[in-house]
């Protein structure tokens, strides 16, 4: 099917919805579920942006304990601009892909903070709740599939190129 002929039925059937608003279709524990996903995508989101957004202070305590576990400016840069813009995707398309990378700068955390004598209780928390998160979104998509409804989700998300609209393949 080809975009015209795609965009010609979404019109006709009047569902045009794409994103946030395709899901208020769904009802009872789905629509809950959705739910509960933003709402810890924001709770994710406000965490890793309060903690990326110190790694820029030069003067800060971020900066002392980089420097104090052997790292370079640059490196605590990377790491503060690599959260700021993950956490961001996160209410995006990606948001499955960004919690991956958060996950892994959470584990390179976990092993700094140990290796350095240091309780990583706060990143241990952190990599609880992007997993239940991953869960959660994984879950989502699982939803839509049975819905019909059209993906949102990136094509390495859905496992292919083809995208759902109204429960016909394109």
């Amino acid at each position: 099917m080809n975009d015209q002929q795609a965009n010609r039925d979404r019109s006709v059937k009047g569902s045009d919805e794409r994103g946030w608003a395709s899901w208020l279709r769904l009802k009872g524990p789905a629509r809950g579920r959705v739910i509960f996903g933003y709402c810890l995508a924001c709770i994710l989101l406000l965490v890793f942006v309060a903690s990326g957004l110190p790694k820029f202070s030069a003067t800060g305590k971020a900066a002392a304990n980089f420097s104090a576990w052997g790292f370079k400016g640059g490196f605590r840069l990377f790491i503060g601009a690599a959260e700021v813009i993950l956490a961001l995707l996160l209410l995006s398309r990606y948001a499955f892909h960004a919690a991956y990378g958060l996950a892994v700068i959470m584990v390179g955390a976990i092993i700094v903070t140990l290796d350095s004598g240091r309780s990583s209780s706060s990143a241990v928390t952190c990599l609880v709740a992007l997993m239940l998160f991953m869960v959660v979104r994984s879950n989502q998509l699982q939803v839509r599939d049975k819905a019909g409804l059209e993906h949102d989700a990136s094509p390495s998300e859905r496992g292919g190129a083809s995208t759902l609209v109204e429960g016909k393949e394109g």
